[in-house]
């Protein structure tokens, strides 16, 4: 449904046809049999949860209760069984926040990140310890505003006890929004009340003081890679490194690179946070002797470790503070596609990104592997 609909408005027509084709169902269910019965009772849940109110709820009600009484009169079920499936008719599930998180969660298993999995697992269990087990319907603007400001704003780091950086409260809602976002297009509650919420979210003193996140320097790179040769300690990070100082990958998406995806000369991410990281992109030339080494690497240990040891070589080789991390890697090989002349629809398929343009993004398939494969060459690790 969210495919076929790109806004709000469409959203909501494809909606209503979705919800028209389940009560054409309900007229067509056999009423001589125990799995007509069956089916019949799910759509009534369906119909109730989706639209409590709506006027076709008693009528098929009646219709449930015929059936059963038919059925419990030919023998085909006993008295307790007709009894069960009134009760359940009569009071339906309304969709609490737990059954929505777990479905959600379960709906994106297998399609996302391990740790953007883990992630937005995290937020919705931060909104349901607030609120508590209640339906997703009554969920309100002001609920969600409370939360925000009790949860995210006021809330202090447990490894630090600091306030949250900005940008992990501004993910929080994001997450939520998209939460929220998923159970307005599937016709479970009428608004989001998470959306727009991003605004209340405001920079702090602190937030505006803090260094921006930067790309690693050509020298910080050729002193960690120089460091880690000679270092026992260190040498697993070089082929890390290596590899994403020149795919522009997150480290999650290093970690799940296949040895027969190598094989046939490009690199595959499998699952990432979103549909745009799913990708496919060659090989750069100087990382086809670099490859068998990382894959000892990533064997044999975890990905955490390896974020460790880049802090710990940082802080070893006194560099700045705050501002560079293992993502910076990633920073570095976009500002190299940039520095090359990158087509820039080219450098968002190489590294995962959203087209700047609809017409790219909504019906392009992307650029051939051979037309990346010229702007990948143009890049290097420094000497």
């Amino acid at each position: 449904k969210i495919q076929l609909g790109r806004d709000l408005g469409t959203a909501t027509l494809q909606t209503e046809k979705y919800r028209n084709s389940y009560k054409s169902l309900f007229d067509k269910m056999r009423q001589d049999d125990v799995n007509g019965a069956g089916v019949m009772l799910e759509r009534i849940k369906l119909l109730h949860t989706t639209e409590p109110d709506h006027p076709a709820y008693e009528p098929l009600l009646e219709k449930l209760r015929d059936t059963v009484q038919d059925l419990e009169e030919s023998k085909r079920i006993t008295a307790q069984e007709a009894q069960s499936f009134i009760t359940a008719a009569e009071r339906p599930d309304v969709l609490r926040i737990r059954t929505a998180i777990d479905r959600y969660l379960k709906q994106h298993e297998g399609t996302v990140g391990v740790g953007h999995h883990n992630e937005v697992k995290q937020h919705c269990e931060m909104l349901f310890q607030y609120l508590g087990d209640v339906a997703v319907s009554t969920i309100t603007k002001k609920n969600a505003g409370e939360f925000i400001q009790a949860r995210v704003i006021e809330a202090k780091s447990k490894v630090n006890g600091k306030p949250l950086a900005l940008s992990t409260k501004r993910k929080i809602v994001k997450n939520l929004s998209s939460f929220f976002y998923n159970l307005t297009h599937m016709g479970l509650i009428d608004t989001n009340p998470f959306a727009n919420m991003m605004r209340s979210v405001k920079p702090t003193r602190e937030d505006k003081q803090q260094k921006p996140k930067r790309p690693w320097t050509d020298d910080e790179i050729v002193s960690i890679l120089e460091h880690s040769t000679s270092h026992e300690k260190y040498w697993r990070l070089v082929p890390v490194v290596k590899v994403m100082a020149l795919t522009g990958m997150r480290l999650g998406e290093v970690w799940q690179l296949r040895k027969e995806d190598v094989d046939t000369g490009v690199l595959t991410v499998h699952v990432g946070k979103n549909k745009n990281a799913l990708r496919t992109i060659p090989l750069h030339p100087e990382l086809f002797d670099v490859m068998s080494d990382f894959f000892k690497v990533q064997t044999t240990e975890r990905k955490e470790y390896m974020t460790q040891l880049i802090i710990q070589i940082r802080r070893e080789l006194e560099m700045e503070e705050g501002c560079i991390d293992a993502h910076s890697f990633r920073r570095y090989y976009a500002t190299q596609l940039e520095q090359v002349g990158t087509p820039e629809n080219i450098a968002a398929s190489i590294l995962g990104h959203s087209k700047s343009s609809l017409s790219y993004d909504l019906y392009s398939g992307g650029p051939l592997i051979e037309q990346m494969q010229v702007w990948i060459a143009k890049t290097h690790l420094p000497c």
